[in-house]
């Protein structure tokens, strides 16, 4: 069990630097190609934080109106996270916006459910 615990909190520090990562290369990017102006930029920190937030809560009803595991709802963003991995080439400030309302959403939905999945992971290991 706490071999399992210290993977889970390794592969949330690479998730987590992953999508810090994912961040700061857009930021440079819409700042360097698009020559967007920096109150843009922050514009879309408020923006990612906030579809973050109302993504985790979302997933919440959702979760409690259908009893789903907090696994099975960590797994559900996967898909929009592999968009964002692969969504090569951003042109406008508009492709900037929307990339950052999807990656809110992920990363709020991966980051509520992983703390939450591992709260029961450590509930295990203490009933053990």
């Amino acid at each position: 069990m706490v071999c399992t615990l210290l993977s889970f909190v390794f592969s949330l520090i690479y998730q987590t630097l992953g999508f810090a990562t994912i961040t700061s290369t857009t930021a440079l990017s819409a700042k360097a190609s698009l020559h967007m102006p920096t109150s843009l930029l922050m514009l879309t920190g408020v923006i990612t934080t906030a579809s973050g937030i109302l993504e985790s809560q979302v997933w919440s009803h959702i979760q409690h109106g259908s009893r789903l595991s907090d696994l099975t709802i960590l797994i559900h963003p996967i898909p929009l996270a592999f968009l964002i991995q692969h969504q090569i080439v951003l042109s406008t400030p508009d492709e900037i916006f929307a990339l950052t309302v999807i990656f809110g959403s992920v990363h709020g939905c991966f980051q509520g459910y992983a703390r939450a999945f591992y709260a029961e992971l450590v509930r295990m290991r203490e009933g053990m």
